[in-house]
């Protein structure tokens, strides 16, 4: 596949600074990966998927885009169980989930597949599920044992902990009178806890009034 077509050098050199640790960056942006998946053939579509690890960033990318628009619930499983101990930055784990786990009836086999991830060793293991647990969990399948779970990972891996924090910040939007405890009764490590109230004054979801009193909490 030929991607050096679509670069673009003052993006590459934008978004290598958001994600610093990361050399193999072309420049794409994910509009323009997006639409390139979008033209690509079932077939080029199974080839390319199969073709592990890639040599871009933004093939990396590009493989997430397809995970995250597949309908299938076990097929989406299977694909994110072979692709994520290639993923190697917040970026490409933070394109999104599968389709089909926002259309489940009943989310207690997802669960057990996002507890799994979490016991795995590797930051985007961790982080992944977390996300997972941000985008469904804090909505139609909520009960107290998701803030536990968050909570009680126990990382210093800072791309964790941010997601930590920002799980926290939205269940502070969806799920105020649960999620404020965490932060009162200081339930968080320090880092998450502070970037949790740090995240929280800085939406724009939260009322004045809250922020004031988050601040007081630090």
């Amino acid at each position: 596949m030929n991607l050096e077509k679509y670069i673009d050098s003052s993006y590459r050199e934008f978004n290598s600074k958001l994600i610093p640790e990361i050399e193999n960056v072309l420049g794409i942006r994910i509009p323009v990966l997006r639409n390139i998946v979008k033209e690509m053939s079932a077939d080029e579509r199974r080839l390319f998927l199969n073709n592990l690890p890639h040599d871009w960033h933004e093939e990396n990318i590009m493989q997430m885009i397809i995970i995250s628009e597949e309908n299938d619930y076990n097929k989406a499983k299977e694909m994110l169980s072979e692709f994520l101990p290639f993923v190697d930055n917040w970026q490409v784990c933070d394109v999104g989930i599968p389709k089909a786990f926002k259309k489940l009836d009943d989310g207690e086999d997802l669960l057990l597949f996002v507890k799994k991830l979490i016991l795995s060793e590797g930051t985007y293991f961790k982080r992944y599920s977390i996300f997972i647990l941000m985008k469904i969990y804090l909505d139609d399948f909520y009960n107290r044992e998701i803030l536990e779970m968050v909570a009680e990972i126990n990382s210093d891996e800072y791309y964790v902990n941010m997601m930590r924090a920002w799980f926290f910040q939205e269940a502070m939007v969806k799920r105020y009178d649960d999620a404020i405890k965490y932060l009162e009764n200081k339930k968080l490590d320090k880092f998450t806890h502070l970037k949790t109230i740090s995240k929280c004054v800085d939406s724009r979801k939260i009322d004045e009034k809250t922020k004031q009193y988050l601040k007081t909490l630090r």
